[in-house]
């Protein structure tokens, strides 16, 4: 019996070239035992950034769905354009029959050594990794930065049906450990939605015709990552995350801004 394959999916563009050394140093250093590497680009108007990664030894995709709106003239919200990168990878991952899983990875996380091994070692349909983001709270009159985990659990007599469109509550630091796959039977926590930086995904998942990747354009605070965990679960899916996978962020301030073709390069 051949060995199971895991493809490693990452969206990226022009946008992520402040990280992009630091990423591929990491990525090139953790242990890919059994797997292969996909990326997809979605930098209008040049190839350039396509070609470095290529130059580096990965295959790279271009993300046409997008580069064809903005020919079209048609301005796009940065979420709508994540979910059309990462619906081109899931279609491409359902392509190609020799991997029964997929892992992804955003551009700007710098994974541990293990974090295929790891990740792949469960045999659930969704298990995600934890990092972190910066968040600005008000206490009193006061504004204080803070890191929080990019994780959200459930909380009892709470709505998180695709009506009301909530994360649920963040968990904290505290709630991560001890280090454990967190969602489970018996556990005390409940994972309602992760951010989709690096997680691992069954072919089962990535092969159900009755969701996909999206953007809701009545909702466009609501990420593309938030919408696939609510489209899963109101199909039944559990959502996991092993929290003895921790990365790192290499955050700079995110913007929802838009594309169109005047502004990209």
């Amino acid at each position: 019996m051949s060995e199971e394959k895991t493809l490693i999916l990452i969206p990226t563009n022009h946008d992520k070239i402040y990280c992009l050394g630091k990423f591929i140093k990491n990525l090139k250093s953790i242990d890919l035992t059994n797997t292969d590497i996909l990326f997809s680009d979605d930098t209008f108007n040049s190839d350039e950034y396509k070609k470095e990664i290529e130059s580096l030894g990965f295959e790279v995709i271009k993300v046409t769905k997008t580069i064809d709106a903005l020919n079209r003239g048609e301005k796009l919200n940065i979420v709508r354009c994540l979910a059309n990168a990462r619906e081109t990878l899931r279609q491409e991952f359902i392509k190609r029959k020799q991997y029964t899983k997929c892992v992804w990875f955003d551009s700007d996380i710098i994974m541990p050594h293990d974090v295929i091994k790891q990740l792949t070692s469960h045999e659930l349909d969704l298990v995600s990794g934890i990092y972190w983001q910066k968040k600005i709270r008000s206490i009193g009159k006061e504004r204080q930065q803070e890191l929080v985990p990019v994780v959200y659990k459930y909380l009892e007599n709470e709505c998180y049906d695709l009506n009301c469109h909530k994360y649920g509550s963040e968990m904290t630091v505290q709630e991560l450990f001890p280090n454990r796959l967190i969602g489970g039977p018996n556990d005390d926590l409940k994972i309602i939605a992760i951010g989709t930086g690096c997680f691992m995904a069954s072919r089962k998942l990535m092969e159900d015709e009755r969701w996909n990747f999206r953007f809701n354009p009545d909702k466009p605070d609501t990420t593309e990552d938030m919408w696939f965990c609510l489209d899963l679960r109101s199909l039944g899916y559990e959502i996991y995350l092993d929290s003895r996978v921790c990365c790192r962020h290499w955050m700079r301030p995110w913007i929802n801004k838009i594309k169109t073709s005047d502004n990209q390069k």
